[in-house]
C-alpha cells in the first residue's frame, strides 16, 4: 500500500531527529528534505537552504556560507532580504562587497560552525560586522539597520564543516528569538544539508573518476568494455565489444538487450553466465578463455560488480582484451623453448655457458657425460679448474680475449672425474644484454681425446711405415699416373742391380719383362679405376736376367694420383711351386689308389654296422622277452616261498625257515634284475617316453620316503627328509623322478652300515634340487667316472656289492637325461656319498 505525503514527511522527519507534535513545521522539513534529495550541485542545496530559512524565519537576513576545503575561510553562496535593507545600503556605503565573500573562520566562531547547533552571536549585528569593518561604524550600521538576534548554525558533522547559515532578525518583522522547537527543526535540516553535499562530492567524484576510467580505458585500443544489469541487459558498451561480438558470434548487440542472448554457443554462453553470476555475487574475479562460434580468439577477462549507494549490487563491469596473438606467441615460445630444450637435452655435443668471471651458469648432460660429472657439481665452479694444470693459467689470459672478440676456437686438456685427461675442442662465441654489454658465453665442445690419438697412431704408423719400407726384405717404389718412379727403397734397388739416380730417372715399363709401353699404361689405368691390384708378373735385372715378381698395387688420389707399389721376388717359391705341382700329380695318382681301397672298405663297414644293428634289436628283443619269461616262475617261486615262511602250509623247522628265507630273498633280488634289465631294454629300444606334468614336490618326497623306509628301519638306519624351499610344485615326470630317487635312496641305504640317509630338498628359479646323502662306505675317486655305466659296481667286495647288477645308476642316469635332468655324484672312501639330482622347474621346448 503506497504511502501518503504526510506519512513520507512523518518518515523524513522522524529520520531527520524534527520534533513531533509540530504539523507544520514537520510539514515544511519534509518539503524541504525532499527538495535536497533532488538536489544535483552544491548550487542547488545553497539555494534550498536560503528557501527553508526564509520560511522559518520570515523577514530577517538569511546568509548562506559555503566553507573552504581548508576550512578557513566563509564564502557567502547566497543572500536572502537584504536587496532594500538598510544592511545593503551601509555595505554599499563603507564598500563591503556581500555576495561571493571571503570571511575569515575566526577561532572564536569555528567550534559553533563545527558543532552543526544553532548558536546565538553575542553583541548581534555588530559584533558580526566589526570582523569586516571598524567596530564604531559596525555600531552605526546596526543601529541604522535594527537588528535584533543574530544566529549561526555550521553545515558540519561535529568533526568538519561544509557550509554555515547566518541568521539576522529585526525588532519590527520578527520580534523575538527564534523559539527552541524551531531550532531543532533548522538544525535537523543543516545535518541533512550536510548528508546531502557529502552525498553530492562521493558522486562528483565518482563521476570524476569512472570519467577518467573510461577515458583511459577507451584509449587503450581493443580494449573490450561493458556492463549490464543483474538480469544480464546491456547498460553500456564500447565499440570494441560490439566488434568483437560481430566477429564471434556474427551478432549486432544494442542496449537493453540482453547479453547472453547474443552469444550463440551454448558453452560459451555458459561459461559466460557463470562469470557474471560471480560478480554479481559480489566477487571481483579474471580469467583467460577461448570464446566463439563464428570466429574464435582468446580472451583476457576481468569482471567486477557495480555497488550502489545502499551498499547493493547492481551491476556487473566486463573489461577483456582479445590475446590470441599473445597466446599464439606463447605457444610458439613454449615451442621454441621445447624444441631447444630437447636439442640442449639430448644434443651429441656438449654444451656449457659461463658468465663473466669464467664460472659455469649451465652445462647440458652430454658435457656431464663426457666428464662424469654431476650437474649440482659443475654450476657455479670456475672453468679453469676443470681444466689439466698446465692449462689453466692459458684460460686466464685466453678468456678476456674471447670476451673480447666475441668468438674463439681453442683446444684443452680437460680432466675427467676419475682422473683421466680429455682433449677438448671449443667453439664458442658471447652472448649479449640488450644493451650490448656481456651476458654469458655460448660454447659447442666435443671430445676430440681419440681423434688425437688417432692422429698420434697415424703419425706413429707413417713412421713405422716408413721404416718398414726402408728396412723390409721387399722392394717398394711410389710412381705417378705416368709411370714415372717417384721413389724407391734400397731393397728394391738390391733386387733390381740399379742404383736409386737411376730407377728415379726410369719408367715402370723399362722394369717389365714381357710388357710394352701399352700393356702398361693399360694396367695402370685399370689400377686408377679400381683402386688396387696384385699380380705376378716378370722384372728383368740390370744384368738382363729375369726373375719372377710379385706385385701389389695401390692408387692414392691424393698429390695429382700416385701408385705405391710393393714388389717381391718370387723366383726360389716359383721354383718351388713347380716342385709341388709335380709332387701332387704323384699324389693325387697314390690318393685314387688308396681311395679306391678305402670305398671297398667302407661298403664291407656298412655291412657289418647294417649285422651290428640287427644283433642289438635281436638282443633287445631277446631280453624284453626272457625278462617276461623269467618273471612268471620268479612270481610264483616268491609267493610260495612267503607262503611257507609264514606257516601257511605248515610248521618248519629253524633250518627249513631260513632255507625258505634265502629262496624268497634270493627270487626277489633276481626279480629286481629282471625288473632292471627290462627297464633299461625299454630306455635304449626307445619304448620308454617321458610325459610331463605338475609334479607336487612334497608329496612326491613323502611316497619315496615312505618306500624307502622300511629297508632304512630293517637295518637300523636314520632316514632324514630336509626341506629348504617353499616351492610347491614343478613341471616333469614324476614317474622318472620318483624312480630315480627310489634308486639312489635305496643304494644308500643299501651301502650304509651305521649312521643316517637324508633327502634334502632346494630350488632356485630355473630347477628344482634332490640330494641323497649317507655316511656309507663311500667311493673311490679313480671309480666315479664309470659309477654310471651298466653292470658296473663300485667299492669293495662286500654283501651289498653282491646284491645288486650295477644297473640302478645306468637306469637313472638315462632317466634324467630324458627329462632334461641332471645327476651328479660326489664321494669320499669311508667317508660317504652325495647324489645330486637338478630338475628343470619348467619343461624345455
Amino acid at each position: 500500500m503506497a504511502m501518503s505525503r504526510m506519512q513520507k514527511h512523518a518518515e523524513l522527519t522522524e529520520r531527520l531527529g524534527a520534533p513531533a507534535g509540530e504539523p507544520v513545521l514537520t510539514q515544511q522539513l519534509a518539503d524541504a528534505a525532499m527538495k535536497l534529495i533532488g538536489c544535483n550541485t552544491a548550487e542547488d542545496v545553497w539555494e534550498a537552504a536560503g528557501d527553508f530559512l526564509t520560511l522559518m524565519c520570515p523577514g530577517a537576513v538569511i546568509i548562506v556560507n559555503e566553507v573552504t576545503p581548508e576550512m578557513d575561510y566563509l564564502v557567502a553562496r547566497r543572500i536572502i532580504g537584504l536587496e532594500s535593507s538598510l544592511l545593503a545600503r551601509a555595505a554599499d556605503l563603507f564598500g563591503v562587497q556581500l555576495l561571493g565573500s571571503r570571511w575569515p573562520l575566526v577561532a572564536e566562531y569555528r567550534d559553533e560552525v563545527f558543532s552543526g547547533e544553532l548558536t546565538q552571536i553575542v553583541g548581534g549585528i555588530a559584533e558580526l560586522a566589526a570582523r569586516e569593518i571598524p567596530r564604531s561604524a559596525a555600531k552605526a550600521g546596526a543601529a541604522l539597520f535594527g537588528s535584533h538576534d543574530v544566529y549561526t548554525i555550521g553545515i558540519a558533522d561535529g568533526h568538519g564543516a561544509l557550509g554555515s547559515i547566518r541568521i539576522i532578525t529585526r525588532f519590527a518583522e520578527v520580534g523575538g528569538s527564534i523559539p527552541e522547537v524551531k531550532a531543532r527543526i533548522i538544525e535537523s535540516f543543516a545535518r541533512h544539508c550536510y548528508s546531502t553535499l557529502v552525498r553530492l562530492e562521493h558522486e562528483k567524484e565518482m563521476l570524476e573518476t569512472q570519467r577518467l576510467l573510461r577515458c583511459s580505458l577507451e584509449s587503450q585500443q581493443g580494449t573490450i568494455l561493458f556492463s549490464i544489469d543483474p538480469e544480464y541487459r546491456y547498460l553500456y558498451f564500447n565499440e570494441a565489444h560490439a566488434d568483437s561480438m560481430r566477429r564471434s558470434y556474427g551478432q549486432e548487440v544494442r542496449p537493453g538487450e540482453s547479453i547472453l542472448d547474443c552469444i550463440t554457443s551454448a558453452e560459451d554462453r555458459a561459461a559466460a553466465k557463470e562469470n557474471y553470476d560471480r560478480a554479481l555475487g559480489g566477487e571481483s574475479h579474471s580469467n583467460i578463455r577461448k570464446y566463439g562460434d563464428a570466429e574464435s580468439a582468446y580472451f583476457e577477462s576481468f569482471f567486477n560488480p557495480i555497488i550502489g549507494d545502499d551498499g547493493s549490487i547492481i551491476g556487473v563491469t566486463g573489461m577483456a582484451r582479445d590475446i590470441t596473438d599473445r597466446i599464439k606467441a606463447e605457444e610458439e615460445r613454449l615451442e621454441s623453448e621445447e624444441r631447444f630444450s630437447a636439442l640442449f637435452m639430448q644434443a651429441p655435443l656438449g654444451y656449457q655457458s659461463l658468465d663473466e668471471d669464467g664460472r659455469f651458469i649451465e652445462v647440458n648432460p652430454a658435457w656431464l657425460e663426457t666428464l662424469g660429472y654431476e650437474r649440482k657439481e659443475v654450476l657455479g665452479a670456475w672453468f679453469g679448474d676443470f681444466l689439466a694444470p698446465e692449462y689453466a693459467d692459458a684460460f686466464r689470459e685466453r678468456f678476456p680475449l674471447f670476451k673480447e672478440r666475441g668468438v674463439i676456437h681453442s683446444e684443452f686438456q680437460m680432466l675427467h672425474k676419475d682422473g683421466s685427461r680429455h682433449f677438448i675442442a671449443f667453439d664458442g662465441r658471447i652472448g649479449h644484454n640488450s644493451d650490448g654489454s656481456f651476458k654469458q658465453t655460448h660454447c659447442i665442445l666435443a671430445d676430440i681425446t681419440e681423434r688425437k690419438r688417432n692422429e698420434a697412431a697415424l703419425i706413429e704408423s707413417e713412421e713405422r711405415y716408413r721404416a718398414a719400407i726402408e728396412t723390409g726384405m721387399d722392394g717398394f717404389w711410389l710412381s705417378d699416373t705416368d709411370g714415372r718412379i717417384l721413389e724407391v727403397n734400397q731393397a728394391y734397388c738390391q733386387m733390381s742391380g740399379y742404383t736409386e739416380e737411376e730407377l728415379l730417372s726410369m719408367h715402370v715399363s723399362q722394369l717389365e719383362f714381357g710388357e710394352s709401353s701399352e700393356q702398361v699404361a693399360d694396367h695402370i689405368e685399370r689400377v686408377m679405376k679400381n683402386g688396387r691390384d696384385r699380380f705376378e708378373s716378370q722384372h728383368h735385372r740390370k744384368d738382363g736376367t729375369v726373375y719372377d715378381a710379385e706385385i701389389s698395387v695401390s692408387y692414392q688420389a691424393t698429390n695429382g694420383g700416385q701408385f705405391s707399389c710393393f714388389v717381391r721376388d718370387i723366383t726360389e717359391r716359383k721354383e718351388a711351386e713347380d716342385a709341388l705341382l709335380r709332387w701332387n700329380a704323384d699324389l693325387e695318382e697314390r690318393v685314387q689308389e688308396r681311395t679306391e681301397e678305402l670305398t671297398v672298405t667302407n661298403e664291407e663297414l656298412l655291412e657289418a654296422n647294417q649285422l651290428l644293428d640287427e644283433a642289438t634289436h635281436a638282443k633287445s628283443d631277446f631280453l624284453a622277452s626272457m625278462s617276461h619269461e623269467l618273471r612268471t616262475p620268479l612270481n610264483s617261486i616268491i609267493g610260495f616261498s612267503d607262503l611257507l615262511g609264514k606257516g601257511l602250509v605248515g610248521e618248519l623247522e629253524p633250518e627249513q625257515e631260513k632255507q625258505i628265507g634265502m629262496i624268497n630273498a634270493s627270487g626277489k633280488r633276481l626279480l629286481s634284475l629282471v625288473d632292471d634289465i627290462l627297464d633299461l631294454s625299454k630306455i635304449e629300444s626307445g619304448q620308454t617316453v617321458a610325459s610331463f606334468e605338475e609334479c607336487k614336490t612334497a608329496p612326491l618326497a613323502a611316497a619315496v620316503m615312505d618306500m624307502v623306509r622300511p629297508l632304512a628301519e630293517a637295518k637300523d638306519i636314520k632316514l632324514e627328509y630336509v626341506c629348504e624351499t617353499d616351492v610347491e610344485s614343478f613341471r616333469s615326470d614324476p614317474r622318472f623322478v620318483s624312480q630315480i630317487l627310489t634308486n639312489l635312496l635305496g643304494n644308500a641305504v643299501k651301502f650304509t652300515d651305521v649312521g643316517a640317509v637324508t633327502l634334502r630338498v632346494s630350488a632356485d628359479p630355473a630347477s628344482m634340487t634332490f640330494a641323497v646323502m649317507d655316511s656309507g662306505h663311500g667311493i673311490a675317486a679313480d671309480e666315479l667316472p664309470r659309477i654310471m655305466e651298466r653292470f658296473y659296481q663300485a667299492g669293495p667286495a662286500s654283501q651289498a656289492k653282491s646284491e645288486g647288477a650295477g644297473l640302478g645308476l645306468a637306469i637313472s642316469s638315462r632317466l634324467a637325461e630324458m627329462i632334461g635332468a641332471t645327476l651328479e655324484v660326489a664321494s669320499e672312501a669311508g667317508v660317504g656319498s652325495r647324489f645330486t639330482l637338478r630338475v628343470p622347474r619348467e619343461e624345455d621346448e
